[in-house]
């Protein structure tokens, strides 16, 4: 149990707090956020894949520094 501020005292049983560790699970994320925006602004759509593309390419060289540092722990 533990509190946030006045909302008094809790739990978040059943609450995945590691997901977030999943480099491909945040790829996909991205991926989706990118299509519902470019749907949203289609006059960005050029910026927003270009921001996916190298969010894509620094999650994915993130998930191989975890990998790494992981393997040698």
């Amino acid at each position: 149990m533990h509190s946030h501020g006045l909302e008094g005292e809790h739990e978040h049983s059943g609450t995945a707090f590691s997901t977030w560790l999943d480099m491909s699970l945040a790829v996909e994320q991205v991926g989706a956020i990118t299509v519902a925006l470019s749907a949203r602004w289609p006059e960005q759509e050029t910026q927003l894949e270009q921001s996916f593309t190298a969010l894509d390419k620094e999650l994915l060289m993130l998930d191989e520094a975890i990998t790494k540092t992981v393997r040698v722990a």
